[in-house]
């Protein structure tokens, strides 16, 4: 029906459409972007940690499609699953959306060094301590 040369030749033009159609396009959007970034952090972490993206669904208690629909940027990420993830991947939601450069987890402060010193004056001391009265 068609020789080669016409095909070869369609196939040719249809490349360049595609490559300049590229590059003229016009702003990213910037939720993609952002969308992007997460999911660029979310991979590395992944490596780092040496979990499949099958686990990952496991653990977030999601089907293997619908976490790979995320990972690629197709879907958004909930604030729980952002929150699942830091847990899992052992770091913060602000590194994981970008507020944050490191991938540290935070760490968490015990209770006694959350309180101030107004606080830990009222709470006084605790554990066992000898009985005094009456002697």
């Amino acid at each position: 029906m068609y020789g080669y040369a016409y095909i070869s030749t369609i196939r040719k033009r249809v490349h360049r459409r595609r490559m300049t159609s590229m590059s003229t396009s016009v702003s990213p959007n910037p939720e993609a972007t952002a969308r992007e970034a997460v999911n660029a952090r979310i991979h590395g972490l992944l490596f780092k940690a040496r979990l499949t993206k099958r686990e990952l669904a496991e653990r977030l208690h999601l089907g293997s499609t619908a976490t790979s629909r995320k990972l690629n940027g197709h879907a958004p990420w909930t604030l729980d699953e952002l929150m699942t993830l830091s847990t899992v991947l052992e770091t913060s939601v602000a590194y994981l959306v970008g507020e944050v450069s490191s991938d540290a987890p935070l760490r968490a402060t015990s209770n006694a060094q959350r309180l101030s010193a107004a606080d830990a004056e009222m709470v006084g001391r605790t554990g066992l301590e000898p009985v005094t009265d009456g002697l």
